[in-house]
């Protein structure tokens, strides 16, 4: 069950302290998109995207979206950021976060995977080697295709916190 485990967990992706990335060696946050930067319905682009990435940015610290969705979707909402993607990512698989990784010349240490799904994205970061963050889904809703996903992951998260509680913090300073 340890493959599951997320090394942190917090409240949202918008709290990340970047001058705590940069004494962590992190030099690109790998996230996923729906319901971790934007609420999976939502079509429109949020600023806090952008902050995220400009705060990120001034400690040299790229941020790279990794999503299960397709191009389309995920480049109607970051394009006019001008945020790097990789769509269409087939998270649990981590072959594409292992080419992300190459692409972007960080190794599993420098890097972090971020999260709102324990099945995709946990699983795919822990399996890449990489540092991997749970946070609280946007909103309680999801799309129909995530619903199995959802139902897994109350299982696993109920084997996980048999043997130690998984808690929220607001920041990754706290664990």
């Amino acid at each position: 069950m340890s493959i599951f485990r997320p090394k942190y967990t917090i409240d949202t992706v918008y709290n990340l302290n970047p001058i705590t990335l940069k004494k962590m060696d992190i030099k690109t946050v790998f996230s996923d998109l729906d319901n971790t930067l934007v609420a999976w319905n939502q079509k429109q682009t949020l600023e806090k995207i952008s902050q995220l990435r400009d705060r990120l940015s001034k400690h040299g610290i790229s941020l790279v979206v990794i999503s299960n969705n397709k191009h389309e979707r995920v480049n109607k909402v970051l394009e006019p950021l001008g945020i790097e993607f990789i769509a269409s990512a087939k998270k649990p698989f981590k072959r594409n976060l292992v080419k992300a990784m190459a692409q972007y010349g960080v190794n599993p240490v420098e890097s972090i995977m971020i999260g709102d799904q324990i099945l995709t994205d946990i699983l795919a970061g822990n399996s890449a080697g990489m540092q991997t963050v749970l946070v609280k889904p946007l909103i309680k809703s999801d799309g129909w295709h995530t619903w199995l996903n959802r139902l897994v992951e109350k299982f696993i998260l109920g084997c996980l916190n048999s043997k130690e509680k998984i808690t929220y913090q607001e920041d990754l300073h706290e664990q």
